[in-house]
């Protein structure tokens, strides 16, 4: 657009080489505008302000944009314990970071997909909101920081993994036939404390209910041991 003393007064659209000219001039003052494209954002100013004198044209006066970025991924259950994606994880909260600060959030779809979209370049911290009953796996936080966006290049696959808590649970049985088997009729034990211990240190312990039974749960793939006392 060509402004002057306030008023747009013509303007006009660039070629296929970016090109753009306003012709038949009288010398005064002007201002040139450009209306950013949909998915641009500027990176020179978008008014510049022109003087035009006799017998001189004004040449170069350019505008420079670019393309907004995008930051895109998937959320994955890794369900056979490998570290790799296996099912889509709909409705997972994910954030967007930058500088200390939210600015953005959305939620995984049908496909365990998530993006987010018109972003300017710049250092971003993607984070994912773990549901309960869940884990991380990669990353192990759940978190990636250090995000850098540069012109040109969106991000594109920054998946998370996860995988589900799981338990270890079973029941204390009195054995009245003394044959180191449960056999129908035989009662169960209430309040015996059960052990959980994991690389020599005991990590949980739990006492059973009045059906005999315990359970540890919120447990992440190891090797445990379990004792009564």
């Amino acid at each position: 657009e060509l402004w002057k003393d306030g008023v747009k007064v013509d303007e006009t659209v660039t070629d296929a080489n970016g090109e753009y000219s306003f012709t038949g001039l009288e010398p005064g003052d002007y201002t040139v505008k450009e209306i950013v494209p949909a998915g641009m954002t500027a990176t020179s100013p978008v008014s510049v302000d022109v003087t035009v004198t006799g017998g001189q044209d004004v040449t170069d006066v350019d505008f420079l944009n670019a393309r907004y970025l995008h930051i895109e991924g998937n959320k994955w259950e890794d369900i056979d314990g490998d570290g790799q994606p296996d099912v889509p994880v709909e409705g997972v909260t994910i954030e967007l970071w930058k500088d200390g600060v939210k600015v953005d959030e959305t939620v995984t779809d049908a496909n365990g997909h998530y993006s987010f979209t018109d972003l300017v370049p710049g250092t971003y911290t993607v984070k994912e909101v773990l549901p309960g009953g869940w884990f991380p796996k990669n990353p192990d936080d759940g978190i990636h920081e250090d995000i850098v966006l540069v012109c040109g290049q969106p991000i594109e696959g920054l998946d998370f993994i996860n995988a589900r808590y799981l338990s270890i649970e079973g029941n204390k049985w009195e054995d009245l036939n003394c044959n180191s088997e449960h056999d129908q009729g035989e009662p169960p034990v209430e309040g015996v404390t059960i052990e959980l211990w994991k690389d020599g240190v005991k990590v949980d312990e739990t006492v059973t209910d009045a059906n005999g039974h315990y359970s540890f749960e919120n447990l992440v793939p190891g090797t445990y041991t379990v004792k009564e006392v």
